[in-house]
């Protein structure tokens, strides 16, 4: 009777740890890069020094918003014009994962709201499932 109630045990806890496994393999980390949502300002920036802020402080918002904390908020300025971008990412992804999705909301971003000639609208944003990117010529709060 002992040795049929120990197979009943290993056959349970064998069933859970498949299952648990199964499950798991349900909710992994990986980053989701699908669109919420995109806004682009219609007009493009004005001038050489504003473009140029703006394109560094985005550079810079994607290079470090895997750092901790996976918020990162860059400020560029030439010729006092200034450019600020924000990134955030879902706070569950692994570095490697965040600095992905940043880089296919920066990618995307310049898809929506850069002119064909390559100038980047006055303000634009991007929300992915994990992680956003925003910049704009003021200062602003996510």
């Amino acid at each position: 009777m002992a040795g049929t109630k120990m197979v009943q045990v290993v056959a349970a806890l064998s069933c859970s740890l498949v299952l648990m496994l199964a499950l798991g393999a349900g909710f992994s980390s990986a980053q989701n890069t699908l669109e919420v949502s995109t806004i682009c300002n219609g007009s493009p920036v004005p001038d050489a020094e504003s473009q140029q802020a703006v394109t560094d402080a985005i550079r810079d918002a994607v290079k470090h918003t895997s750092d901790p904390g996976y918020y990162y908020k860059a400020f560029k300025s030439y010729s006092q014009r200034p450019g600020y971008a924000v990134g955030a990412c879902n706070g569950a992804l692994s570095k490697s994962e965040c600095d992905t999705c940043m880089s296919m909301a920066d990618f995307k971003l310049d898809l929506y709201c850069r002119e064909p000639s390559s100038i980047y609208k006055k303000g634009g944003q991007i929300k992915l499932v994990d992680c956003r990117l925003r910049f704009e010529l003021y200062d602003f709060n996510f």
